[in-house]
């Protein structure tokens, strides 16, 4: 993995983990349609449904097999269920992507000393500038550390990352 790569995986961290949360909601979501249209469908083939007396061949559908034929012909899926269900594996897909990006970011994540992790979550994933990034520091560690250093840690940090992705 080349280092641009590394570094659009990191920049998209905020932003993937969102979606996935997002996308979360909307498999359940449309989880809850398919299995609702399902029902439907199933309810109105069991109250329509009477099986034909014959079949175009001039046989008559007497056998426990010819009836449910009959009844799975009027059961299909309608397009808007066809819809719902690709709508449904194409947002699977999606989230089975992002989940897979977020935990290699995690991992490298892990390589690194808690302060590195902070500098990194300030300016790359939460986009703060270094004058912002100077006073969560002081915030957080009650020291006071010029930008220099905080670009040195991130430098470091960085380098840890890329080894490990490499």
């Amino acid at each position: 993995m080349t280092r641009e790569q590394v570094d659009a995986r990191l920049f998209a961290y905020r932003h993937n983990v969102g979606r996935a949360a997002h996308l979360r909601e909307e498999i359940k979501h449309t989880e809850y349609l398919c299995d609702r249209e399902a029902h439907r469908r199933a309810e109105l083939a069991v109250s329509t449904t009477k099986p034909p007396a014959e079949v175009p061949g001039g046989k008559k559908i007497t056998d426990v097999t010819g009836s449910t034929a009959a009844y799975l012909a009027d059961t299909q899926p309608t397009p808007e269920a066809r819809t719902l269900a690709q709508n449904l594996e194409n947002m699977q897909l999606e989230l089975y992507k992002l989940l897979r990006d977020i935990a290699l970011v995690d991992g490298w994540v892990k390589c690194l000393s808690e302060m590195e992790k902070q500098v990194l979550a300030w300016r790359v994933f939460d986009g703060c500038a270094w004058l912002d990034v100077a006073a969560l520091y002081e915030k957080a560690y009650g020291q006071i550390c010029v930008e220099k250093t905080l670009l040195r840690k991130k430098a470091q940090a960085m380098e840890k990352i890329y080894r490990a992705a490499l």
